[in-house]
């Protein structure tokens, strides 16, 4: 895949969202530093998107590594073929994290609650978690949680999904488990 396909759509959200800030502020309950670490941390892994079938064609990838991402062309043609599922360029590319998860998930409940606390957003509408890249933002916001008396949980996240917004990429932190 070429740069500029890889950057056009980058660029175009970051555009977006320049320009939808105030609304965003507005609309959720998340301050712009959250939503500034949310988009850099999309478009890192968006520019780091190699094609599959271009990693297929190289020698130098791990055998394993190559085995995984030919059964995901499978996978993704049963979609297509079987369960009529969008033919997009959703998971033709990959990212290599060199992480354990790619977003650290907050999960907070007020004392002696089952309940989770929500967070609600412009894009995705409220959801019972708060993701960062780094696990050094999510563990702070899990103390200030706890200050709070909220019991919480930082926990690893090893797929990442826009929703549809994007054409999501295979991670590398998507086969660490079989």
């Amino acid at each position: 895949m070429s740069q500029a396909r890889k950057l056009k759509p980058a660029l175009w959200m970051l555009a977006t969202l320049l320009v939808a800030l105030p609304v965003i502020q507005l609309g959720g309950c998340a301050a712009p530093s959250y939503y500034s670490q949310a988009i850099s941390g999309h478009l890192s892994l968006m520019n780091k998107r190699e094609s599959v079938d271009t990693m297929l064609e190289m020698d130098s990838v791990d055998p394993e590594l190559a085995r995984e991402l030919e059964l995901s062309i499978e996978i993704r043609e049963f979609a297509v073929t079987q369960l009529h599922l969008p033919d997009n360029d959703s998971y033709t590319q990959f990212v290599s994290t060199g992480q354990d998860a790619v977003t650290w998930n907050v999960i907070a409940t007020p004392e002696f609650s089952l309940v989770p606390r929500k967070w609600c957003f412009i894009v995705s509408g409220c959801v019972p978690y708060r993701g960062y890249f780094k696990i050094e933002a999510a563990e702070k916001l899990a103390r200030k949680l706890a200050q709070d008396d909220f019991d919480t949980s930082v926990s690893p996240a090893i797929a990442y999904s826009t929703l549809g917004w994007f054409d999501d990429p295979l991670l590398d932190t998507m086969f660490q488990y079989n």
